[in-house]
């Protein structure tokens, strides 16, 4: 019998399918997996492509076709009742196993039988899975069995990537399932609940890599602040369930829903059910921003220009950085301006910033404000997607060394 089963829900994803599979096929554990692959009523080639992909397969493949498109969570949760096996992984079609990770990750759990999961380090990847960036969520360099108290303490306002964890199917099923009316981040309530009943491994590794893909089932969602508000709103009630009792204090000390932009707080604000003591524990880290920035905006001129034209700038910052083209976003400037710029772009919740450029550096300077420092001369050759001029003294030569060096770069400027 296989060893560790994989969950894969798929709908139109048909043309990434292949490379999931290669990406199984050459895993050092591949002839223990099971494949489980719910196709959730797609319109394209999907079946054909799962077919064909199953000829020669060195593991069992269970195609499970869906009908009528039921979506992401509900179909993970039909992937779970057919686990025959001791271990459980949740992936999407468009993600890409990490070699070797799996086996080490049995092993580990294998080792420690008290805990429910073992989590690793999940890689963003646009086109290229080499040109990746790393999330860690924990920080140490070695693996480290966590008790869920020490977890909320060691965590601090991150989170564990369900897809770059490896479950205990037995821990999972006792769970109870995911919440579908949490959506796109079901998923991280089950993996973030999970792991404060049990305790998790951490292995300081990349466990999955995953395509960052306008299509996909969160991303098409980020940027629709209604539905955000929605979902927002059934995961504050999910959280203050007295269901969840026994975990809330963990949740609440590991500063858990930092990990969300300041937009959690809109049902908060709205909604007078959620004025207790209780919700205010529970959002403390996103309320210490939001009244940070609500400070700063009050008392810098400088600071509200920039919010507001990136808050009006949100969609297009998005969707250029999503086309992966070319090389990431980066800021002109190293400045006062850019304080406040890297201040409010993360209060916008914003896709990262690769780093910051200025005309001359001094000396061997390698970094400013915690990213990388580039002397404009030393990326040609790599011509970044968007490119944000922070200063207003300079804007205008910042801008025609732009045009000049990075004539395919898009800019975003502040000032008139």
């Amino acid at each position: 019998m296989p060893l560790v089963s994989i969950i894969v829900p798929n709908r139109n994803h048909g043309n990434l399918l292949p490379e999931l599979f290669a990406s199984l096929r050459k895993d050092s554990l591949a002839k223990e997996f099971e494949l489980i692959l719910l196709d959730d009523d797609s319109s394209d080639d999907s079946l054909d492509t799962i077919r064909s992909e199953t000829i020669d397969c060195p593991f069992p493949v269970r195609v499970v076709e869906i009908k009528e498109n039921i979506g992401p969570v509900r179909a993970n949760m039909k992937g779970l009742d057919l686990v025959r096996t001791p271990y459980c992984m949740f992936r999407s079609a468009d993600d890409l196993c990490e070699n070797g990770f799996i086996e080490k990750a049995v092993r580990t759990l294998e080792e420690n039988h008290q805990v429910g999961l073992c989590a690793g380090a999940l890689a963003y990847f646009e086109k290229d899975r080499e040109r990746c960036s790393v999330e860690v969520p924990l920080p140490f360099t070695s693996a480290k069995v966590l008790m869920p108290l020490e977890l909320a303490q060691t965590i601090k306002g991150n989170t564990l990537y369900t897809h770059s964890c490896l479950f205990r199917t037995e821990a999972a099923r006792q769970l109870g399932g995911m919440n579908a009316n949490l959506k796109w981040y079901a998923d991280w309530f089950f993996t973030m609940k999970l792991a404060f009943m049990t305790g998790i491994v951490y292995m300081p590794e990349i466990g999955c890599r995953c395509r960052l893909n306008t299509e996909s089932y969160g991303m098409n969602s980020l940027l629709n602040k209604k539905s955000q508000s929605q979902v927002f709103e059934a995961l504050l009630d999910e959280l203050l369930h007295e269901r969840n009792e026994d975990v809330f204090g963990l949740f609440c000390q590991s500063s858990a829903t930092g990990f969300f932009p300041s937009e959690i707080l809109v049902p908060f604000f709205n909604q007078k059910r959620f004025w207790t003591n209780k919700a205010i524990m529970l959002l403390q880290l996103p309320l210490w921003r939001w009244n940070a920035a609500q400070e700063e905006q009050s008392n810098q001129g400088i600071f509200q220009v920039i919010s507001k034209k990136l808050n009006a700038s949100q969609k297009r910052i998005h969707n250029v950085w999503l086309k992966g083209d070319r090389d990431g976003i980066f800021v002109y400037g190293a400045g006062l301006h850019t304080q406040k710029l890297i201040s409010a772009w993360k209060l916008h919740d914003l896709p990262p910033i690769s780093g910051i450029i200025v005309s001359k550096r001094e000396n061997s300077q390698s970094e400013v404000l915690g990213f990388p420092l580039h002397q404009s001369d030393e990326l040609d050759g790599n011509e970044p997607c968007l490119i944000v001029i922070s200063s207003k003294s300079f804007q205008s030569q910042m801008r025609a060394e732009c045009q000049r060096r990075f004539p395919q770069a898009e800019l975003l400027e502040f000032w008139n």
